[in-house]
């Protein structure tokens, strides 16, 4: 047998190092996972935290690996949750291969990394690291991490709401910021670690020898604990509005149940805080709203439950046994959700988790991904009662509650509820130690496979073949983990710096993890401004300079949407690009728009935003044209698209205006004047759409007199990107327009008492100043024209346009 193999004092030394190694690990992924953040990535503490967990669990992977090595036999413990998981790895691998978008289901998208394939991968190392290398005195040392974790996030975390900072950094200078992620899922956590901190108080006197010093410790330790236990009930009442009371309730009452059964054997006195607790849950629970302490945190939106019913159900007519694929719920979003959800007030917001995670589950990995999630739950539930209710290992009994207690938390509102990618982190781990916790309290022994290389030298040097093989896999994999993470730093940096550094920044980001469609998607969109910068310098701009932009945007926005070709916010974006594109008429820009936001129709069947954009491309091809029956063709696309628009979400005021612009345009101001005004009737309050309103009304009532204003601007494309959409100082009819007096008719009236109105709300509006001087000068009346174009000199300070009003006083 090779002498690699033998068992010498020194491999017994590394055995022990790899044993030392491994606990060690595990141990700071208990303490550090909760409470680990740096600030110093794009992608948020979500990220961080699944970097540090993916680094630690490799290198445990490594040392597991070498310890077989160095004893020459590797045991594997077999467990009923073996063939499920297994299953569900299948089932995950081939939804990944046949997803609608294949890089997120593998990798994860931008900002949601936990629910991807690699991200499982991780789960089920970690899962067998710490399943086959438990025993009781690293589960004491496990246990206490998880503690020790525990109180130093909520001791932060209820400082951070409390609005007192201890940490200089930017990002947590406000009472939002925790080291969990929402105020939500904060909530979920401290209600998850209740359990634990009610057993962690008795856990930490309990000892029958202890010299006077180890006794200082317990209760000095003790009183840390059971603190922790009160500060996390304060800092639950802070969150009342984000907590879910009976999930939390429910963690406490499995852990009182079996306490108070005598399954599971505390002392008498041990009892009163888990009770206390309980005791303070349900009066919680009762008081509702009611709250002594207004922490003022923002609030949080959520996909409605029913909602995320009906897209599950959507999508599983589509594929019902794979589903979309692993982290696809925004492409099964958008998708299917419906024309319904267009009038609520988030109808323009993409949302890329359901409503629970097992509506989620259905429409990403189908029945079968599902099923095997709760098959691995039910399996997991009754081998934990087992060994709750027939070990004789009474310690291990207590950790073993205590835990699951804490993830059967996790779980529910997890299960039920919007969680952030760090919960469902934390019952990953919460789920491997439970179960390394039943493994060891089992009241029947699991079987076991070993692989022995003792016997023979072909066998020894096959585990020498295998040890070599994942440790030059762990140290790629450990290499890109450590790139993944150095690429979004210089996204970070990217932030908050001038254009020129931006673009640095970016492209060595794409250059460090080139898969990462957020990164392209950025830098186009810089390469946008930076073009408009250089555009908005006059005379100066440097053509060649805007021309290199727009092309550099182009060429970006297209690689991030080849890299997931199914998202609809990329194809939205490029579509965005090539109309900034066209209003320095690049050839071919809009035509190249129009093709996007139709794929983006596709993708998105029942947002009104893309049919909007439509519209005003086809608005824009209308105005290149020279022919009066090339524009109509146009003009007629354009009402075909807003009338589509209209009927995904029939209270769309921009499309009511634009439509009408079109009528306008096509000379049919009836049907334009009455579009507009459901414009008026949907937004009241919008007082550009009130002033085109007036504006229609006095163009009908002067048409026969060769007098028009002109449109102020596209109010429509404005409005749809939230811009301010009048320039005052930009009047609304050419100064060379004249016209003879006419009568006061009925439109002119009308007319007259709207721009009187907009005058009442908004003063110094110039163009409703300006409308209603030409209104009294078409009529005859001089005086009153007189008097609104003098208003209307004491507002405008463009030389050019005070020149045009003198002129006009002049002509009076």
């Amino acid at each position: 047998m090779p002498k690699f193999f033998s068992f010498s004092r020194e491999k017994s030394f590394l055995v022990r190092l790899c044993e030392a190694v491994i606990t060690l690990t595990v141990a700071l992924i208990l303490f550090l996972l909760p409470l680990f953040f740096t600030g110093l990535v794009s992608q948020g503490i979500v990220f961080e935290k699944l970097v540090l967990f993916y680094l630690l669990v490799l290198l445990g992977l490594v040392a597991w690996i070498t310890k077989g090595v160095a004893a020459g036999e590797l045991t594997i413990i077999r467990t009923p949750l073996d063939l499920p998981i297994g299953a569900l790895g299948v089932i995950l691998l081939i939804s990944s291969i046949f997803s609608v978008d294949k890089l997120t289901s593998f990798v994860g998208s931008y900002g949601a990394t936990t629910k991807s394939f690699i991200a499982f991968v991780i789960y089920l190392i970690f899962y067998g690291l710490v399943v086959n290398n438990i025993n009781y005195r690293r589960l004491k040392i496990f246990f206490w991490s998880l503690i020790l974790g525990a109180v130093a996030t909520i001791a932060y975390a209820t400082l951070q709401v409390s609005g007192i900072f201890l940490l200089p950094w930017a990002i947590t200078q406000t009472i939002s910021f925790n080291p969990i992620g929402s105020s939500s899922s904060l909530g979920i956590y401290v209600a998850a670690m209740l359990p634990l901190l009610a057993l962690a108080v008795p856990l930490a006197v309990k000892e029958d020898k202890r010299s006077l010093g180890g006794k200082l410790l317990a209760i000095g330790w003790t009183a840390i604990v059971a603190l922790a236990a009160l500060v996390a009930l304060f800092l639950l009442f802070l969150l009342n509005n984000f907590v879910f009371w009976p999930a939390a309730i429910l963690g406490m009452a499995i852990f009182l149940m079996f306490i108070l059964s005598k399954v599971v054997r505390l002392r008498s006195a041990d009892t009163f805080i888990p009770v206390v607790i309980f005791l303070a849950l349900i009066t919680f629970l009762v008081g509702g709203n009611f709250n002594l302490v207004n922490a003022q945190l923002p609030t949080e939106v959520s996909l409605s439950r029913d909602l995320s019913w009906r897209i599950a159900k959507e999508s599983l007519k589509r594929d019902p046994l794979w589903g979309s694929g692993p982290a696809t719920f925004d492409y099964a979003f958008v998708k299917y959700r419906g024309s319904e959800f267009n009038f609520s007030n988030l109808w323009d917001v993409r949302f890329d988790t359901a409503h629970g995670n097992f509506f989620e589950s259905l429409a990403t990995i189908g029945i079968l991904g599902t099923a095997s999630l709760v098959i691995i739950s039910l399996i997991l539930l009754s081998i934990v009662f087992i060994a709750l209710s027939r070990s004789e290992n009474k310690e291990v009994k207590v950790f073993l509650l205590g835990v699951f207690s804490s993830l059967v938390v996790l779980a529910a509102n997890a299960a039920l509820l919007t969680v952030a990618g760090s919960i469902i982190l934390l019952i990953a781990v919460l789920g491997s130690l439970t179960m390394a916790l039943v493994v060891i309290n089992y009241p029947e022994k699991f079987k076991e496979l070993k692989l022995s290389f003792r016997s023979s030298p072909k066998y020894a040097l096959a585990l020498a073949a295998i040890f070599l093989l994942v440790s030059a896999g762990v140290v790629v994999l450990f290499t890109s983990g450590f790139k993944i993470y150095l690429a979004d730093f210089y996204a970070n940096k990217a932030n908050g710096t001038d254009s020129a550094t931006a673009v640095n920044y970016l492209n060595k980001a794409i250059a460090t993890a080139d898969y990462q469609d957020e990164y392209y998607l950025r830098l186009s969109r810089l390469y946008i401004v930076m073009a408009n910068q250089e555009a908005n310098k006059g005379q100066s701009a440097n053509l060649n300079s805007i021309q290199n932009y727009l092309s550099s945007a182009i060429l970006t926005g297209k690689k991030a949407v080849d890299l997931t070709p199914n998202s609809v916010v990329n194809k939205e974006s490029l579509a965005l690009i090539y109309e900034n594109a066209a209003t320095y008429n690049i050839a071919g820009a809009l035509e190249w728009a129009e093709k996007y936001y139709t794929e983006v129709t596709q993708l998105e069947p029942d947002n009104p935003t893309a049919y909007v954009r439509l519209a005003l491309i086809n608005m824009a091809h209308a105005n290149q044209e020279a022919g009066a029956e090339e524009k109509n063709k146009f003009y007629a696309e354009a009402i075909k698209f807003y009338g589509q628009a209209i009927s995904k979400k029939s209270n769309l005021a921009p499309a009511y205006y634009g439509i009408a612009i079109a009528y306008e345009k096509l000379n049919n101001y009836d049907q334009a004047i009455e579009e507009v005004g459901k414009a008026v009737t949907l937004a009241a309050d919008n007082l550009d759409y009130r002033f085109e309103l007036g504006r229609l009304y006095f163009n009908r009532g002067v048409r026969s007199q060769n007098l028009q204003q002109q449109q102020t601007k596209e109010i429509a494309a404005a409005a749809d990107r939230g811009q301010t959409v009048i320039q005052e100082e930009k009047l609304s009819v050419q100064e060379e327009q004249s016209n003879q007096a006419v009568t006061f008719n009925n439109d002119l009236q009308v007319a007259d008492a709207i721009f009187k109105n907009v005058i009442e709300i908004s003063p110094k509006h110039a163009n409703a100043l300006y409308s209603l001087a030409l209104i009294y000068e078409t009529i005859g009346d001089k005086e009153q024209a007189k008097q609104y174009y003098g208003k209307l000199l004491d507002i405008v300070s463009d030389q050019p346009t005070k020149e045009a009003i003198v002129k006009k006083l002049q002509a009076l």
